[in-house]
């Protein structure tokens, strides 16, 4: 499993929303959010979240034609 440090981006779970991690203990993590424009905080087991850089970044289709021939 990918360590989660301070300053991380996390959610909880793969529906939650995307929140920062402020402080983390050997088991736990203190993440902020805002969400309906009202800033939350919270505390979660570190088993719970899930890192936003660990998933796989979307590669962008690249157009016909524009591919260089030689």
């Amino acid at each position: 499993m990918d360590s989660i440090r301070k300053g991380d981006r996390v959610t909880a779970g793969s529906d939650g929303p995307v929140m920062t991690v402020l402080a983390c203990s050997q088991h736990t993590a203190v993440c902020s959010w805002e969400q309906d424009g009202a800033g939350h905080q919270g505390t979660f087991e570190l088993r719970e979240l899930r890192s936003k850089a660990a998933q796989p970044a979307q590669q962008q289709p690249q157009p016909e034609g524009d591919a260089d021939q030689q």
